[in-house]
């Protein structure tokens, strides 16, 4: 019998949103999952959880974003679970997601679900903001998230037996993209699906790939696009030679601050209007400049 499992990270920060998270979880069409929360920092989870306890593996963590998730991939591994899906503690996820997940992973390796937008509130920004750029179903490949990506710890769900612990570096910011990109460079098939959701909220930490760019945002974009190209150079000509343009442009922005407001206002203007992760960063080769 297939084994599901639900994964998350809390953390001190999220706590507003804890309630309406675990609620979107206790309110699953079906009860074949467990839950898995890695607890990094919070005293107790069981005002939180409701109903859920009997389902619940609590473990205490701490460390980087990278080394907690890290962690967390560690431990997947050495569970009996045959379906991993992953959930973000500051979402919250449609009634079927865990259902939905579990009958992708049937066909695929990798099975991501849309995003709806939503404000701190639960009011809707974007209603399914990735089928605004994706057909419904869209086969995911190593080149289409070569330099942007849809594939988050929040809205994607794994076959156990096609992940594998990586050795993500302590700073990485992306851990969600190395991780799957890992996965797909191994030959692991990927389906986008609109047939579930997680309801991505908007703050200021977690704003990547929407269409409201500033210098810090272009600087942070160029980091974690660096960090990922590298990761890879050694096994990919694709990232290795995305990494020799990143470098590039890299050295184009630092050389003065005239050149990255100019770079900012040119990819303003030929950004699409539903952005995905990561995808403001645009190599000179890529720009009227």
């Amino acid at each position: 019998m297939n084994q599901t499992v639900l994964f998350t990270v809390i953390y001190p920060g999220c706590e507003p949103y804890l309630e309406q998270f675990f609620n979107s979880v206790n309110a699953q069409d079906t009860d074949s999952f467990e839950l898995m929360v890695l607890n990094d920092g919070l005293e107790t989870l069981e005002k939180y959880t409701g109903g859920l306890q009997n389902r619940i593996e609590e473990i205490p963590v701490s460390g980087s974003i990278a080394d907690v998730r890290r962690r967390g991939i560690q431990l997947l591994m050495d569970r009996p679970f045959d379906t991993i899906v992953f959930a973000d503690a500051d979402d919250y996820i449609s009634s079927d997601r865990v259902r939905r997940s579990a009958k992708a992973l049937d066909r695929y390796d990798i099975y991501i679900n849309d995003l709806t937008t939503v404000t701190h509130n639960k009011k809707t920004i974007t209603k399914n903001y990735l089928s605004k750029r994706l057909n419904d179903p869209f086969e995911v490949s190593t080149d289409f998230i070569l330099k942007k990506n849809i594939i988050g710890l929040g809205n994607t769900s794994v076959r156990r037996s096609a992940l594998r612990d990586i050795p993500i570096p302590s700073g990485t910011i992306a851990v969600d993209w190395m991780i799957f990109t890992d996965m797909l460079l191994r030959g692991a098939s990927a389906i986008f699906k609109s047939d579930s959701v997680s309801y991505y909220r908007q703050h200021g930490e977690n704003t990547a790939g929407l269409k409201n760019l500033s210098v810090e945002k272009i600087t942070r974009g160029v980091t974690v696009q660096v960090q990922n190209a590298s990761f890879f150079a050694d096994r990919s000509n694709l990232h290795k030679n995305h990494l020799n343009k990143l470098l590039e442009l890299k050295a184009f922005l630092a050389d003065n601050s005239h050149n990255i407001n100019v770079y900012k206002q040119k990819v303003e203007e030929i950004l699409p209007n539903y952005p995905l992760w990561w995808e403001e960063i645009q190599t000179l080769e890529q720009l009227p400049i």
